[in-house]
């Protein structure tokens, strides 16, 4: 599913906004966020769903980066370096790779 397809602006879109601010009014931030990351996932998942995996490792490497970044707070800078450098190559290895290999 793409942004500009009817699919995700007539029904995906809608059911999204209609959890997140009739359903979810009353929840805590926390929920709201959960809600989000799970359509998020789901989004995703519809246009390729072995890529789901990739997804929740990315997030759950991000996750452990901030934690290590509390507990080591003399080496936040590298720690968030190390983040960003890991999330650029996976990035560039799945967009690039094919083209590189071709070529």
């Amino acid at each position: 599913m793409l942004f500009n397809t009817l699919t995700y602006l007539f029904i995906f879109l809608p059911i999204c906004f209609l959890l997140f601010f009739y359903v979810f009014k009353e929840a805590s931030s926390q929920n709201r966020l959960r809600l989000i990351v799970l359509f998020s996932l789901i989004f995703y998942s519809i246009w390729n769903v072995s890529l789901i995996y990739l997804f929740i490792g990315s997030i759950l490497f991000n996750w452990y980066c901030s934690k290590l970044m509390d507990i080591y707070q003399h080496k936040k800078r590298v720690i968030l370096a190390f983040g960003i450098a890991s999330n650029v190559l996976i990035l560039a290895y799945y967009k690039y790779f094919n083209f590189f290999s071709e070529n």
